[in-house]
């Protein structure tokens, strides 16, 4: 019931922005219970917000339940902004192919 509460406010946030939202995502163990939301603009597939849970139980340690949510903001696809993310390979190294991508 919460999650579903969450999951509406994260509908209103996002619509404000114009952008809509896709989800997954639980893992289940013998002591161990992770939970994420990954919510993507579905335009451009980039990460807007990550929801997620870890929650402990069972063996001889006391239950614990650890929560976060990260918010992602993007810098427009400029010319000077895709300039400033590219690398320079340093003097006396060069680029090599790697066998994965052949």
């Amino acid at each position: 019931m919460a999650n579903d509460q969450a999951v509406g406010e994260l509908e209103r946030f996002l619509a404000e922005r114009g952008d809509r939202l896709m989800r997954t995502g639980a893992v289940h163990e013998k002591q161990a219970r992770v939970e994420w939301t990954l919510y993507v603009n579905p335009t451009t597939y980039l990460p807007v917000r990550m929801v997620g849970s870890t929650e402990t139980f069972g063996g001889p340690a006391r239950s614990t339940r650890f929560a976060s949510v990260t918010d992602a903001s993007w810098l427009r696809p400029t010319r000077a902004n895709i300039a400033s993310t590219l690398v320079t390979i340093p003097a006396g190294f060069h680029q090599v192919s790697s066998a994965a991508s052949q």
